[in-house]
């Protein structure tokens, strides 16, 4: 066992190999057993039992030989700075990585007092700001349809 976990640590993974595909196989004679045994069956709940647990087994053998794979081809791993996933509209803010907010970014060299808004003008004469509420609105003699 030592050995074993020496050759692991330093790099040999054909143990593990041979043990994934060792239970690959295992797990998909298990499948074609129970998938014949499912077929022979006459009665409904023990055809789906059969079933069930054949397709688990596939399931299972399916998941052994990802894991092979992985263990011989193991994915770059990718680092992403900003990913834009969205289903509709979304906004973006990038500015966590400058520090700085927009708000310190346009005030930094300019001190202008604020506006503090013009003075209304008066209302032209001749326009009557009054309001009146509206006459009766003519309707259908006749309101049958």
């Amino acid at each position: 066992m030592e050995k074993t976990i020496q050759k692991i640590q330093s790099g040999d993974l054909s143990k593990i190999e041979q043990m994934y595909i060792s239970q690959a196989v295992a797990l998909e004679v298990m499948f074609a057993s129970l998938a014949r045994r499912a077929k022979a069956q006459d009665k409904l709940l023990q055809y789906e039992t059969h079933m069930r647990f054949a397709l688990k087994a596939q399931n299972q053998c399916r998941a052994t030989l990802q894991a092979l794979v992985q263990l011989k081809q193991p994915s770059n791993t990718t680092f992403v700075k900003q990913a834009n996933i969205a289903q509709g509209h979304q906004q973006v803010n990038n500015l966590a990585e400058k520090n700085i907010t927009p708000q310190n970014e346009l005030l930094k060299d300019s001190y202008a007092e604020l506006d503090a808004g013009t003075t209304p003008t008066p209302t032209p004469k001749g326009i009557d700001t009054t309001l009146e509420a509206l006459g009766k609105i003519n309707r259908r003699k006749n309101t049958e349809r």
